[in-house]
């Protein structure tokens, strides 16, 4: 997963990468691996790159729509239930490193088939 930023998000993305870099390695964290300054080509301008692992589901609206797929009410509840405490227990690591997420939505999940 690679995520750029052009123009004066730059600063912003740089304190976001560092903030991640807090967390990196916690459980239910999907890991940054590597983040820069990088502008290779002169005509799109100077960027900011975040390399984060492969979130091999998408992001949450991904599966959410892979959930209503499921048939049975009783396994598609557990599935439920699991996401949320996976969910809950991201935000537990990150409220206990002091960071609040400022805008937490379905399509800002990343979702990992492990514990990420």
């Amino acid at each position: 997963l690679c995520k750029v930023v052009w123009g004066e998000a730059r600063t912003f993305s740089r304190d976001e990468a560092a903030v991640h870099m807090r967390v990196n390695n916690q459980p239910y964290i999907i890991r940054l691996i590597q983040y820069g300054d990088y502008s290779a080509d002169q005509n799109l301008g100077p960027r900011y790159v975040h390399f984060l692992e492969y979130a091999n589901y998408g992001n949450g609206e991904d599966l959410i729509e892979k959930l209503r797929q499921v048939t049975n009410p009783t396994v598609r509840r557990l599935l439920l239930v699991d996401l949320l405490r996976q969910l809950l227990s991201a935000l537990a690591v990150l409220q206990n490193a002091h960071i609040y997420h400022a805008d937490l939505k379905l399509a800002n999940m990343v979702v990992n088939r492990g514990e990420s």
